[in-house]
């Protein structure tokens, strides 16, 4: 299962990465690290635990992926591990 968002990347990239931050990872109870924000720009994606549901109430792990649409968006999305 993944989920998608989508974001206008202007001309600098701080300031998609400040709208990533704002729009997602303040509402999953994380902020935005300078670790987290060089995985995403080296290797395009970083795993992530303790995210927060708002709609279930609960926490949970997984990996955010940033994808470079070629124009002038830039699209995260969130994979999780299969459960066994």
């Amino acid at each position: 299962m993944a989920l998608y968002w989508s974001f206008l990347l202007p001309s600098f990239v701080c300031l998609a990465f400040t709208c990533f931050n704002q729009c997602f990872l303040k509402s999953k109870r994380k902020e935005l690290t300078k670790k987290i924000a060089a995985a995403l720009l080296k290797k395009g994606r970083v795993k992530m635990t303790g995210l927060y549901s708002e709609k279930k109430g609960i926490f949970y792990d997984a990996t955010i992926l940033m994808e470079d649409t070629g124009g002038k968006y830039v699209n995260f999305k969130l994979e999780f591990d299969q459960k066994k």
